[in-house]
């Protein structure tokens, strides 16, 4: 078996075979990059020679001349917004909305001129390819202190979270997590605690640990800084924006990606320094089959002018898998990961440049694949830190490929895992004390030794393969099993719940399988149950359908029905229950609309009294 031997859309091949599958809708959820598939398109986006406006708020791409080219829609990043209709939330976590465009293709050329208003995130998708050679920028604008500290300065919009404004209480935080304060430190540069890193005051410590991540987690800007003296203003945090596609997202040699920190400028002057602190950098996400760095991105903070505070470095997240083909466990560490386009650094103190390294923000990068060798053992939900003196770096893994003898552990407390583990025979693994909710796809030949549930959109595939799962397993509603030419032994049993689907070609099926009526059971080929089957579900398809163990149709009576061929093999035991003359209801019943050949015994049991 060669890592290229199961499709990544596996239901293709089923369908193929001329089996019904379930399909299941895409659904926008909180956490990692949108998918441009479950939005609906637009048409193609081209923008060249002419100015464009994109308004977050309102939704709309409109021309130079203020004609309407396109209008998006809201996203609630999974029902965890907490920044609705443009309006934050105070003492929330300060997720906003996404202003979702989504497009065939992408193509924004240099000779347009594009400006971003409104204050939601906005994320552009493709189904195709995304070339960007132009600016986008979710900056703020500077926030420039009057001459005199008693003249309230403007509140600059924002497209990230707002600084801390004049006529609020001394030293009033901005809004974002953190927002510029911790509950100890008066920190006036944004970020402490927040997203975006931690900020610092000079001669004050430096603010908690920063908040978020952008690689699996919400699309956030950054947090906006404090204002000094309860009659100055601070500035507004950098915005958020994502651009993902199904192919390759390139930004050109003159595109630029700009999400940075708000600037304070002081007016004032003198020894008393009157304003308050620089806006923390917001968060950029890159997701696409390639990601092409040629232009700059730049999600930073700058420092005050004039004054010694300064706010965290924003957040970076990159799903572009030439970045990084494959990263081995244990036995490689990557070589130099090109990050010299991205700037993720904090405001910086010219006195003491040293301590810039500690507001940086933060690069993910995702690794094409992550191969667990042989002896070797990855935790799921494990982050690699591979940050040095220049960068905070750190690898976000998704895709496993666990070689023979290699291990995947499930963490204490259990884990979902929306990634793909690829399994190699003949002793590959996934160990663990508690549950695995997969949301990807478990593919392969290996060992399976925790109880799984697969959940909506998660996928057990085998092409000629060899699975065995040692706990019980549950495929759920919008789940699917799909098999060829191969072995999967359900040592702990399988459960398919309603709405689920198990899609089997020419395969052997041991252990105990139990299906409601609504699961869909797909025979194609001869697939052989060696173990107790039970359930009401019927089974689909026009192929054979060999018992070997025994089955128990129905629930208790009930009433099932076979698309193909049964046969009742010797050894096997076929369940029946007479209660009545009514069948399904009083009895079971079974039609099959091929031949059937009993070979085996039939077990009756009067039930109800009859």
């Amino acid at each position: 078996m060669t890592p290229h031997d199961h499709p990544s859309l596996f239901t293709r091949l089923i369908l193929a075979t001329a089996l019904t599958v379930l399909a299941v809708p895409g659904t926008s959820a909180a956490g990692g990059p949108l998918d441009p598939q479950d939005f609906v398109s637009l048409g193609s986006l081209t923008l060249a020679n002419d100015s464009f406006t994109i308004d977050t708020d309102t939704l709309e791409i409109r021309d130079g001349s203020g004609t309407l080219l396109f209008t998006g829609v809201a996203d609630d990043q999974g029902g965890t917004a907490d920044y609705l209709n443009n309006v934050w939330i105070p003492a929330s976590n300060g997720i906003p909305e996404i202003a979702v465009f989504a497009f065939d293709n992408i193509d924004l050329q240099s000779s347009a001129t594009l400006t971003v208003l409104g204050s939601r995130a906005l994320a552009l998708l493709s189904r195709g390819s995304a070339s960007i050679d132009t600016t986008i920028d979710l900056s703020p604008p500077d926030l420039i202190i009057p001459a005199s500290p008693f003249t309230p300065p403007p509140v600059p919009s924002t497209v990230g979270f707002a600084g801390g404004f004049s006529g609020g209480p001394l030293n009033a935080p901005g809004d974002g997590p953190g927002g510029g304060l911790t509950a100890t430190v008066t920190v006036q540069g944004g970020g402490p605690a927040g997203f975006g890193g931690p900020g610092r005051q000079q001669s004050l410590p430096f603010g908690g640990p920063a908040y978020g991540d952008i690689a699996f987690g919400p699309l956030q800007g950054g947090s906006g800084g404090s204002a000094l003296g309860g009659f100055t203003g601070a500035a507004a945090g950098g915005g958020a924006l994502e651009i993902s596609a199904l192919g390759p997202v390139t930004l050109g040699a003159n595109g630029s990606l700009v999400a940075a920190g708000g600037k304070v400028i002081d007016n004032f002057g003198g020894s008393f320094k009157t304003g308050g602190g620089p806006g923390a950098g917001g968060g950029i996400r890159l997701s696409g089959a390639a990601v092409h760095l040629l232009g700059t991105v730049d999600a930073g903070a700058f420092r005050f002018e004039n004054v010694s505070n300064w706010a965290g470095g924003g957040r970076v997240a990159i799903f572009g898998y030439n970045q990084l083909p494959e990263f081995k466990v244990g036995v490689t560490t990557p070589g130099v990961i090109d990050t010299s386009m991205i700037n993720v650094e904090g405001g910086q103190l010219t006195f003491t440049p040293a301590s810039e390294a500690t507001t940086r923000g933060v690069i993910t990068i995702t690794p094409q694949i992550t191969t667990i060798p042989f002896g070797q053992t990855f935790t799921l939900g494990e982050i690699t830190d591979l940050s040095d003196a220049n960068r905070n770096l750190f690898l976000v893994h998704q895709d496993l490929r666990v070689s023979d003898g290699g291990t995947v552990a499930v963490p204490t407390g259990g884990i979902a895992q929306n990634g793909r583990i690829e399994l190699f025979p003949p002793t590959a693994s996934i160990t663990g004390a508690d549950p695995l909710t997969n949301g990807g796809e478990i593919t392969g030949s290996g060992v399976v030794g925790v109880d799984l549930t697969n959940e909506a959109g998660g996928t057990i595939d085998a092409i000629n393969d060899a699975l065995t799962f040692t706990n019980a397993v549950v495929n759920d509603t919008g789940a699917q099993i799909n098999a060829i030419g191969s072995t999967i032994d359900f040592q702990g049993g399988l459960t398919n719940n309603a709405g689920s689907q198990l899609n089997l070609i020419n395969t052997t099926v041991s252990g105990s399988v139990a299906s409601v009526a609504t699961a869909g059971v797909m025979i194609a080929g001869t697939v052989t149950f060696d173990g107790d089957v039970s359930g009401n579900a019927d089974f689909g398809g026009t192929g054979t359908t060999v018992f070997q163990g025994g089955y128990r149709p129905g629930a208790s009576p009930g009433w099932v029905l076979f698309g193909g061929d049964v046969v009742f093999d010797t050894g096997s035991t076929l369940f029946a229950e007479i209660g009545g003359l009514l069948p399904g209801l009083e009895h079971d019943r079974i039609d099959v609309s091929g031949d059937t050949i009993f070979d085996g015994a039939l077990d009756l049991s009067l039930i109800g009294g009859f």
